[in-house]
């Protein structure tokens, strides 16, 4: 997919913190003040392996007194096991939530297996997506863990939005009742305003305006956190998104001229 540089700089510096940690704490400080959390995502598509260890650590070390987390791409450190265990160890010496993201549907059962293993020494989250058929099943074999619940960032093989939120609310009740602290990544308000007094933490993308008044509304009886990328491979990172799941450059245009036109009003 042949995209100039610039409109994807266009489309995705609003999501994006900036090139470096002290961009993304600034931001965390700033919604720490509000009581919202903060979930720190290290942007590595183009390094090695070691790199990405050696700044998934750092990060760990840097953000380990604030009300944070970490969120990390198994594809970063190559799958490798004993990666994530190293920086799952240094996550639970500083009490700090860890989670590793989903990535495309090729990915999902490794994803799900790796985090199994490293959950008998550490506590590590995953995260389950609504459009994809597999989710489902996974729910009902995860228990007493973090797991964050998405409609699905990345392509899935199911389409229609309707039954995405239907697969979205199963996997969520499911975990719950599995004993799993849920976080419920969407939105889609209609979906996130169904969940208003269970026991499940709300999570949001960085640079997302039209949700700013729900998390006013109920910051103080549901846990609240805001997702934020950041590091010099924003260029890598969002054209691995869109590669991925091309309907998110859509996405992503339409939330723009959303707020264009609210400019101009």
């Amino acid at each position: 997919m042949s995209i100039i540089k610039p409109i994807v700089k266009k489309l995705s510096h609003k999501y994006i913190a900036g090139d470096y940690f002290s961009d993304a704490e600034a931001i965390v400080e700033k919604l720490n003040f509000k009581g919202v959390w903060g979930i720190y995502n290290l942007l590595g598509e183009s390094s090695s392996s070691s790199e990405s260890l050696q700044g998934y650590m750092d990060l760990v070390n840097q953000s380990g007194s604030m009300l944070s987390s970490v969120s990390i791409k198994l594809s970063n450190i190559d799958c490798n096991k004993d990666f994530l265990i190293q920086i799952a160890e240094r996550a639970d010496h500083y009490c700090q939530q860890l989670s590793v993201d989903m990535e495309g549907m090729s990915k999902i059962d490794e994803t799900i297996q790796i985090v199994r293993e490293v959950n008998e020494s550490y506590p590590v989250g995953c995260v389950l997506q609504a459009n994809m058929n597999s989710s489902l099943e996974y729910s009902k074999t995860l228990e007493n863990m973090h797991v964050r619940v998405c409609k699905g960032a990345y392509y899935g093989d199911i389409q229609r939005d309707k039954k995405i939120r239907h697969n979205f609310n199963r996997i969520a009740s499911r975990l719950l009742r599995n004993g799993c602290r849920v976080a419920l990544a969407t939105h889609d308000l209609r979906l996130a305003k169904q969940w208003l007094g269970d026991d499940v933490e709300y999570q949001f993308l960085y640079g997302v305006k039209h949700v700013i008044p729900f998390i006013e509304k109920v910051k103080e009886e549901h846990k609240i956190s805001v997702y934020i990328p950041f590091g010099k491979n924003w260029y890598e990172y969002s054209l691995r998104r869109i590669d991925e799941n091309p309907f998110l450059m859509f996405t992503v245009a339409k939330d723009v001229i959303r707020e264009w036109l609210k400019q101009k009003k």
